[in-house]
C-alpha cells in the first residue's frame, strides 16, 4: 500500500501531526593517499638508515563517515540522531 500523498489531500487540522524523518551521511574524514610522498635526504643516505615511521604512513584505507538522522514536523524537531557504523535504524 502507497502511504505518500500530496500536502493539499490533507486538512489544516492534520499538519501538526505530519512528519518527515531523513538521513544523511557525512563524510568525516577521508584517507590521505602517500604514494608520491618524497622523502628528502642526502644521496648518499641508505633507506635502511632512515628512520622506518618516516617510511612507513599507516592510515586507514576507507573514508571515516557518520550517518545522522532527523525527525521535523510542524511542531518542531527531535535531537540529531547519530547512527553508529554497521547499525540498522527500525519503528522500534
Amino acid at each position: 500500500m502507497n502511504t505518500k500523498k500530496s500536502l493539499t489531500e490533507f486538512t489544516e487540522s492534520l499538519f501538526p501531526f505530519i512528519f518527515f524523518c531523513d538521513e544523511k551521511i557525512f563524510t568525516v574524514a577521508v584517507p590521505d593517499n602517500h604514494q608520491n610522498d618524497c622523502l628528502c635526504t642526502l644521496r648518499e643516505t641508505k633507506k635502511r638508515d632512515i628512520a622506518a615511521d618516516r617510511l612507513l604512513c599507516t592510515q586507514p584505507a576507507f573514508t571515516k563517515s557518520v550517518m545522522v538522522s532527523v525527525v521535523v514536523s510542524m511542531l518542531g524537531c527531535t535531537k540529531l540522531i547519530f547512527v553508529e557504523p554497521r547499525f540498522k535504524i527500525d519503528s522500534a
